[in-house]
């Protein structure tokens, strides 16, 4: 396989959405504290040759709400061939015990016409803007999310024991429900430490593909690592090799 080949591969990982219905009415209540800390990690990402970075951060604005941020950039040989990032973001609130996003942005200055700027207006109960150089709309409904809100969504529903079945999101146009399974705990060993982390697992009868999340509760189960299959075998691994704004030291000790 060849590196142009391999950070396509790696590309298409990166920008695949992990899974997304909460039940909860999510268009209207008060906005509460929030039950997770504000937090940047760092992953190493690697699909068969090629190599990259992923940072992942979750921050308080000025204005109010919360930014989740993740900044995906290639590495090593493989810039000679590709060069630029993927910025891909949403503003949210919490509201109860469930996020809302308002918008969602991507900014690809490595492929053309990646980009999207959507906005989630909570008050007209629509979804609207521009998604890889195409006009998307649609109507919410309560509890749907973006790719990147469905992060912080999966940590608060684990850190509350709420996990649902599925998710719903608003994605390239379209209402996607995916089907989400707690698969339990296992110890699992990444560049910042050892954990005890939740395995949760993205699959459909109707897909060749299937992403794996291990999240560990000593991180607020921020993802530790985040696997990606095609037909049963991994095209993709991102591992935590740093973090900051979470509580454990990454060093936490089990069973090997």
């Amino acid at each position: 396989m060849s590196i142009r080949y391999a950070w396509l591969a790696l590309l298409f990982v990166l920008l695949q959405p992990a899974m997304v219905e909460a039940e909860a009415d999510v268009s209207t209540g008060e906005v509460m504290p929030r039950a997770l800390a504000e937090f940047e990690a760092v992953y190493k990402v690697r699909a068969s040759i090629a190599s990259g970075e992923m940072s992942m951060s979750f921050k308080a604005m000025d204005g109010g709400g919360f930014l989740f941020r993740t900044l995906t950039s290639p590495r090593g040989l493989v810039r000679m061939f590709a060069r630029g990032e993927i910025d891909e973001s949403s503003e949210v609130v919490i509201a109860g015990d469930s996020i809302v996003p308002l918008n969602y942005t991507v900014r690809d200055t490595i492929s053309k016409n990646h980009d999207a700027n959507i906005r989630f207006d909570w008050d007209s109960g629509t979804v609207a803007g521009v998604e890889r150089g195409e006009d998307v709309s649609g109507d919410l409904r309560p509890g749907m999310l973006n790719r990147a809100a469905l992060y912080v969504a999966i940590m608060r529903d684990l850190k509350l024991n709420r996990l649902p079945e599925q998710y719903v999101l608003f994605d390239r146009g379209q209402i996607k429900a995916y089907q989400l399974e707690n698969l339990g705990k296992e110890y699992v060993e990444v560049p910042y430490g050892r954990f005890e982390a939740v395995k949760l697992v993205r699959d459909s009868d109707n897909s060749r593909r299937s992403m794996y999340l291990w999240c560990a509760p000593e991180l607020d189960y921020l993802p530790i690592r985040i696997e990606l299959y095609k037909d049963d075998k991994r095209v993709s691994r991102a591992d935590l090799r740093a973090v900051t704004g979470l509580p454990a030291s990454g060093q936490v000790q089990g069973p090997r």
